[in-house]
């Protein structure tokens, strides 16, 4: 089964992370009906959950099968998220969704592997548990802030170790059932490599060589001297008085510079468009124009270009090709294991609790 619009790429969870005061206050003022916490197989409920269960923190953002999933839960996978997704945490109105969806359905497959994981007789020991409690106190900066956190958050000692125990059983069962170590052996190589030939293409490229005038975005008063210093390189390499290696080795910030400019080979696709489309038409051997952007100004030469090559078996990089291949066959079995967990799953009120998280993480819709 799958959740229209949802992707997802791990069920893991990892420790809580800190999470605003503002964000805590918004979380306190979702309301709807409180839902009591699924328990562990086995497990007693004890009289602190039960007043728990009437926070607002614990209403349901999904049911799985029977199972509750609080909105806390889906709100803490999102804030692990969101620093993996985006660009110092700022997520775009027009992602926000997706992100919250693949939150939801990471923490429904984390709780279906951990269901999994007692069907099978997968245990956590009390000593593994307390180390990832140890490991997780470390993460938060001492007893005393942890305690602050789940205070803060809403949670007992009890439901937050219950909370690890589901981490650890889900982890265990991925790795018994698909996360298995994947090889890559050659005949595999030469098998893929046979049924994707058109894959293996060596790329138009070009052989560049670079001068880099670096001019300090934050100093724009000495943009006009660095303009000025790359121009007169340019008018004295057009007379050739000065070779392109020497004025690289004297003039240029790149990292090339060492090497006389030479930044070696570049496929179509792997430039900036201010660069990409001069390079690859330019003739071989000739001067750029002086080519600007925020960093400074840049002149270029072309020493050598080739064409599109089909490769052959024996010539392809065959290190990168089998991390692809591992990455591919890795990439299938997460998605067999996951569309096993899900097969006839029941999920209920899922595009209701979007919403709710979409307000409450960015206060929009």
């Amino acid at each position: 089964m799958r959740f229209p619009g949802v992707h997802i790429t791990c069920c893991k969870r990892s420790a809580i992370r800190w999470v605003s005061v503002a964000l805590l206050t918004n979380l306190a003022r979702v309301a709807a009906p409180p839902v009591a916490l699924a328990e562990p197989a086995g497990a007693k409920p004890a009289a602190a959950d039960a007043q728990k269960a009437s926070s607002p923190a614990r209403d349901p953002a999904v049911v799985v099968g029977g199972v509750v999933i609080t909105i806390l839960d889906v709100f803490l996978e999102l804030n692990r998220l969101i620093p993996q997704e985006s660009y110092h945490g700022t997520v775009k109105a027009g992602d926000q969704r997706a992100l919250v969806k693949k939150a939801l359905r990471n923490t429904i497959l984390t709780e279906l592997a951990a269901q999994a994981a007692r069907k099978k007789g997968i245990a956590v020991a009390r000593a593994d548990l307390d180390a990832e409690y140890a490991k997780r106190v470390k993460e938060a900066g001492g007893e005393a802030a942890l305690n602050k956190l789940l205070h803060d958050l809403d949670l007992d000692r009890a439901i937050y170790l219950r909370n690890i125990e589901r981490d650890l059983l889900a982890s265990r069962y991925v790795a018994q059932d698909y996360g298995r170590p994947i090889v890559i052996s050659d005949a595999d190589l030469k098998k893929y490599y046979d049924s994707e030939t058109k894959r293996f293409v060596q790329p138009e490229s070009v052989r560049l060589s670079l001068i880099e005038f670096r001019a300090d975005p934050g100093k724009p008063q000495e943009r006009p001297a660095r303009k000025i210093e790359a121009e007169n390189v340019r008018k004295a390499l057009a007379a050739k008085f000065i070779t392109f290696a020497d004025a690289a080795k004297k003039y240029s910030g790149h990292e090339s510079a060492a090497k006389g400019g030479d930044v070696g080979w570049l496929h179509r696709g792997s430039l900036g468009s201010e660069i990409e489309g001069p390079a690859f038409g330019a003739p071989v051997g000739e001067i750029s124009q002086l080519i600007e952007n925020m960093y400074g100004f840049n002149l270029f030469v072309v020493t050598e270009k080739r064409g599109p090559k089909q490769l052959q078996f024996a010539e392809i990089d065959k290190e990168y090709w089998r991390g692809e291949l591992k990455r591919l066959r890795q990439r299938e079995q997460i998605e067999r294991g996951e569309d096993r967990l899900l097969a006839g799953v029941v999920v209920s009120a899922a595009d209701p609790a979007v919403d709710k998280l979409v307000r409450l993480r960015f206060g929009t819709r």
